[in-house]
């Protein structure tokens, strides 16, 4: 049986506190929480009358009274009584259980999923340039792993301790206090000083769970790096340093996890020594009382068994305090995330018309919508683009205008540097900032939303993604072409025979980042992506900078065919490359 997949919201940018962000969710899905957190509350009820039965039930065998409502006509009348009020209450703890597990836990899952894909989703709408300096791979899996499940404890699994702690605490005191009020006052006395130790302790494990946490995205993105520099490693003899990096990097995250352990034991002492002063308390009280016939022992059943129900929420104080400092620590750094401004064109993907799935178009203020072509212009128009990236001191463009038509095809070139592959990213919208205009089809590309602009342009990276799946997998993504289509453009970038030799041929598992293809294999894979989509205006970046000269021919040869009416900008260092075009450009440095 597979697990149905959740469906969750995006949440929305933190504008303010941490409370209120926790809060709004908690309020957007209120009727599951309220039902969750009664019934936790009703099971505290059931858990501190359970004593108070027990004590009726001994009460009955000797023969000292009972309330007016459970005293039957005989012994054996009262106990049935009493007896079927305990298998009553037992049967509704029992239902009241299911029911918070049924509400409030299942809210830490979908919690889950909904602070996972709006991590995601927010990630994909930072500008590149902050991407690449803030957010690596390995920062954003700890995120999206390490933090997330850490901090969707919050809005499940850690609320229902915390209720334990202050209604079934109070619920027993209550309980203790119609039996004895004294004794109620000294295990007050033994337990009052465990949440103030406990918090502080859980501060200070929350800030090196924290430091942590980032050296652990540290070490991930050490790995990440160590294992994609293997052949690197064994050709250059590098190994060592690479080794050296490593052990560095996992000795900062062990011995931030080594600061952790102490706290931890002193938790744990303090969730043991809490209860064993009750029973001294229980034990020295309770008897004397029982002894002076001031309690009886059917009271004195009941102190105990209220007592064991207290061991739950004291034992569950430190752990609960820990815990919610740990998810509060996760909840800041994804927060952190989140609140990070998305590029200037992205911002139509609000997380409202996400939410909405209403891609389609983007309001404008006059309630209309924005046209998506304006006829009669040309494909792409530049003018007076410039471009620095951000802390550099010169352009890496300067005053940079072209126009094409449909079905040009321009061939940029220029040395290392000079700005060809800023030049692709800009026009895929990939890079904002920029001086001057860029417009696709007549309209500006900043106003066009982002699923129109991808599904217009097509971008072929010199280094692509490969993901770990299937040929056919990466080659249809989210679209649903059938097999014949493939086979069509895997035979376009002449990859149809080797792919044929492999195992399953279309249906063969690619390793991570396509270990198991060549890099011509990988980028003619990544071209393939890009022409099944049929975009109106293709960017190459050398992406046949890996094959070999033969392969070369063949390929261009192919997409001079396919691509008459499709308008190209193909940026390269190889003159041999730039057979497709038609219009040149040189970039200086």
């Amino acid at each position: 049986m597979t697990t149905p997949a959740i469906e969750a919201p995006l949440l929305p940018a933190p504008t303010e506190s941490m409370g209120k962000f926790y809060f709004s969710y908690i309020n957007s899905r209120r009727s599951r929480f309220v039902i969750g957190l009664l019934a936790v509350i009703f099971v505290n009820l059931t858990q501190v009358t359970m004593p108070k039965l027990m004590q009726w039930i001994i009460n009955v065998f000797e023969g000292a009274p009972l309330p007016a409502l459970l005293q039957g006509s005989t012994r054996l009348g009262s106990f049935r009584t009493v007896f079927f009020l305990l298998l009553t209450t037992m049967a509704l703890q029992a239902a009241g259980r299911r029911l918070w597990r049924l509400y409030l836990a299942q809210e830490t899952p979908y919690a889950g999923a909904a602070l996972r894909l709006s991590s995601w989703h927010r990630a994909s709408l930072i500008p590149l340039e902050r991407l690449r300096a803030k957010y690596s791979g390995a920062t954003l899996i700890s995120l999206g792993t390490s933090d997330v499940n850490s901090a969707r404890q919050l809005y499940g699994w850690s609320i229902v301790p915390c209720s334990d702690a202050i209604f079934l605490t109070i619920f027993s005191l209550i309980g203790m206090y119609t039996i004895d009020p004294w004794f109620t006052l000294l295990a007050i006395g033994s337990f009052i000083w465990v949440p103030l130790a406990a918090y502080g302790l859980a501060q200070k494990e929350a800030r090196y769970f924290a430091d942590a946490q980032k050296a652990l995205a540290l070490l991930n993105e050490a790995c990440a790096r160590a294992m994609g520099t293997v052949r690197l490693q064994k050709l250059s003899g590098s190994e060592l340093f690479w080794r050296k990096g490593l052990t560095e990097a996992a000795t900062a995250y062990r011995d931030f996890r080594a600061k952790v352990i102490p706290i931890g034991v002193l938790l744990a002492l303090l969730i043991g020594i809490a209860p064993l002063l009750i029973l001294c308390v229980l034990f020295g009280w309770g008897i004397h009382q029982v002894q002076s016939g001031a309690l009886t022992v059917g009271g004195f059943v009941a102190l105990q068994s209220y007592s064991a129900v207290l061991q739950g929420p004291i034992g569950n104080i430190a752990p609960m305090i820990s815990d919610v400092q740990k998810g509060r620590a996760s909840l800041r750094r994804i927060m952190e995330l989140l609140s990070e401004r998305p590029a200037a064109m992205l911002e139509n993907l609000s997380t409202d018309s996400y939410n909405k799935q209403t891609l389609g178009t983007t309001p404008i203020p006059n309630g209309s919508t924005l046209p998506m072509t304006r006829i009669g212009a040309p494909i792409l128009e530049i003018k007076n683009l410039s471009f620095a990236y951000e802390g550099a001191k010169s352009y890496a463009l300067q005053n940079i205008n072209i126009s094409l038509s449909k079905g040009d095809k321009l061939g940029v070139s220029g040395r290392i540097g000079s700005g060809k592959s800023t030049l692709l990213l800009l026009n895929a919208g990939l890079l904002e900032g920029y001086e001057g205009q860029i417009s696709l089809d007549g309209i500006d590309i900043k106003s066009t939303p982002w699923d129109k602009l991808r599904t217009k342009v097509g971008f072929a990276p010199q280094q692509p993604f490969i993901f770990a799946s299937s040929v056919a997998d990466n080659l249809r993504l989210d679209a649903n072409f059938d097999d014949e289509e493939l086979w069509r453009w895997l035979r376009v970038v002449g990859l149809d025979q080797e792919i044929e030799q492999l195992p399953n041929n279309l249906n063969a598992v690619l390793g991570e980042s396509g270990v198991n293809l060549s890099g011509g294999q990988r980028q003619r894979l990544a071209l393939a992506r890009v022409l099944i989509r049929r975009p109106s205006l293709i960017l190459i970046d050398d992406a046949l900078s890996a094959v070999d000269a033969i392969t070369e021919k063949y390929v261009i040869s192919e997409l001079t065919r396919e691509l008459n009416d499709v308008t190209l900008i193909w940026a390269t260092h190889r003159p041999s490359s730039l057979k497709l075009c038609d219009h040149s450009l040189v970039l200086s440095v």
